[in-house]
């Protein structure tokens, strides 16, 4: 098949209306980009802690719209076209809020 959805689903072990952790890991990172923002709230890591609650909600409402992307695909495979892009956009949130989050972890709070 030369579809290249259906392979970049199929080289990520997914199929076509199998559901990923994106939400999951979304909730998490936005979870821990909260619990960041408080514990730093007056000292040199609150804008990187913005920073990362901002990706983080980026993330969680690009793996909530991708999700129901995957659930309308059960009913017309069109869906699945929008919901791949969307997912791509959501790691690169994750990823971002993570790497905030890890420059925070790696420096002293005053």
């Amino acid at each position: 098949m030369n579809d290249p959805f259906f392979k970049s689903r199929v080289f990520n072990g997914r199929s076509y209306g199998e559901p990923s952790d994106l939400l999951k890991r979304a909730k998490e990172v936005f979870h821990r980009a909260e619990g960041a923002l408080i514990s730093s709230l007056g000292t040199r890591h609150e804008s990187n802690a913005k920073a990362a609650l901002v990706e983080a909600e980026k993330a969680l409402i690009d793996a909530t719209r991708a999700s129901a992307s995957i659930e309308r695909s059960k009913e017309d495979a069109k869906f699945i076209y929008e919901s791949l892009p969307i997912e791509v956009e959501a790691e690169d949130s994750i990823a971002m809020a993570k790497a905030f989050l890890n420059e925070i972890a790696g420096q002293p709070p005053f």
